[in-house]
């Protein structure tokens, strides 16, 4: 935010209603806002721009799955802390073909989100968590509602990826 301080970040009211119609639909990180306000976009492409921004935010079926495999893979390694080529070994991730910037991604998202994953390393991204996985899950958003029935059923979606 040390670009805009003193400043008044240009948005236009199409853009805010972008941010609020997208928000509603998956809540957006903290990092994508930050970019959203800091990074000066003509005001025709704001909302392209937006909206482009928004898609880089990781699905929380996703988000869901790499927590929980993460989780698993703590409860079984004593020794060694998660890192994505462990959570990338797991069957369950491997049936939805998700890649290590994918997982990458989710890490860095809940950290800078939620502060309850820390990073340890960042040329292996080795973690930690810091939460279950449920109270992570509800930091990212505050309704899973139109998820609650697809993991009452034990299906995790994963959007944009292979079932």
């Amino acid at each position: 935010m040390r670009e805009t301080k003193g400043k008044v970040p240009l948005i236009t009211i199409a853009g805010i209603a972008e941010l609020l119609r997208l928000h509603k639909r998956r809540p957006f990180t903290y990092d994508k806002i930050a970019k959203i306000l800091t990074t000066w976009t003509h005001p025709n492409d704001l909302e392209h721009f937006i909206e482009d921004t928004w898609k880089e935010i990781p699905d929380i079926g996703l988000m869901r799955l790499v927590l929980q495999v993460a989780h698993d893979a703590i409860q079984t390694e004593e020794t060694n802390l998660p890192d994505p080529g462990m959570i990338l070994a797991d069957p369950r991730i491997k049936k939805h073909k998700v890649k290590r910037e994918d997982i990458i991604h989710v890490l860095i998202a809940v950290q800078v989100t939620t502060g309850m994953l820390v990073i340890k390393n960042d040329k292996d991204y080795q973690f930690e968590l810091l939460a279950p996985v449920d109270t992570i899950l509800d930091a990212l958003q505050r309704d899973l509602s139109s998820d609650a029935s697809e993991k009452s059923a034990g299906e995790v979606p994963v959007q944009g990826h292979a079932n």
